[in-house]
């Protein structure tokens, strides 16, 4: 339980830290921002869905989250900032599962009227048991539109990315991978919004039994209510996910593989003092597929305490 005795030094560090910040940036006028979390997990089924790995075991987890970022230029038509991202699961027996994903991004973006054109470039590298795994170069331009009404938000996207594992052995699963999304934001009343998101993706392996071709779909929703005189915030969503492999994927089993996903999702969040909060969440997932390592229910509840300015 060596895990667990570092979470109260971890969480009192982040409190300590937060306070001398926060006296910092008491002007909202500052070009930075930061944030962290520390939180337990547990997980009824760890797996890595890179590599199709289900460990058919749960366990507990020191979960650590940390974000800066920079705004280069930020005005009424022009914005442009940088960021780095820190995720670190730290389990109590399943260690060879511990991720570290260390994330570095740049994004801009300029607006036309009611258009925003934008530009998003990230590249994360990511150890699993604390071997290096697996990196990934991302590029995204986008285009966003308010309707005259200005209670709804139209954005399109395309994403590519560039996968490539560490291992030898997995150079068969390194691709690159085409994404097309389009998403609608209905803003509505008391900051309460509703968003529905489609994404279709061509994903292309070095080995074709790795190759497919996707189609996701999702609502979200987001609800701020009054609690104990503070504004908590309730937000809910659902995705469904479809995989298609081709004739290649015949050598896991006697027929193409198919994967299908639902993945339901919902949270509360409870501002504390000082940009302090605190965060309940829950995941399920209903993995079926032809290939038995993916068939299976996971279950992931998180609670933790979170700071931002």
């Amino acid at each position: 339980m060596e895990t667990y005795s570092r979470y109260g030094s971890l969480v009192l560090g982040i409190i300590l830290t937060a306070n001398v910040t926060s006296a910092k940036a008491a002007d909202n006028d500052s070009p930075f921002s930061a944030s962290a979390f520390a939180g337990y997990e547990y997980d009824s089924n760890i797996t890595v869905d890179q590599i199709d790995s289900n460990s058919g075991l749960g366990d507990d987890a020191l979960i650590l989250e940390g974000a800066i970022g920079y705004a280069v230029v930020d005005n009424d038509d022009v914005r442009l900032n940088v960021g780095y991202d820190f995720y670190q699961s730290l389990h109590d027996d399943v260690t060879e599962f511990d991720l570290q994903i260390h994330g570095f991004n740049a994004d801009t973006s300029y607006s036309i009227d009611d258009f925003d054109l934008g530009l998003m470039y990230m590249f994360n590298t990511i150890d699993l048991g604390s071997d290096p795994f697996l990196d990934i170069h991302s590029i995204r331009p986008s285009v966003g539109y308010m309707i005259d009404s200005k209670d709804i938000y139209l954005l399109a996207s395309y994403e590519y990315q560039d996968q490539k594992f560490d291992s030898v052995s997995l150079e068969g699963r390194n691709a690159k991978k085409n994404s097309a999304s389009v998403k609608g934001i209905v803003l509505m009343e008391e900051g309460r919004t509703f968003t529905a998101t489609y994404t279709y993706s061509d994903h292309n392996a070095n080995d074709d039994a790795y190759s497919y071709q996707g189609n996701m779909a999702g609502v979200s929703v987001k609800i701020p209510f009054d609690l104990t005189d503070n504004e908590a915030i309730f937000r809910g969503s659902y995705r469904f996910y479809h995989k298609n492999y081709g004739i290649e994927s015949l050598i896991y089993d006697d027929e193409e593989r198919t994967d299908k996903r639902h993945t339901f999702r919902t949270s509360v969040e409870v501002p504390i003092i000082h940009g302090f909060k605190g965060k309940l969440e829950y995941e399920y997932i209903n993995s079926i597929s032809t290939l038995a390592a993916l068939d299976y229910n996971e279950s992931v509840f998180t609670a933790g305490i979170g700071w931002e300015f």
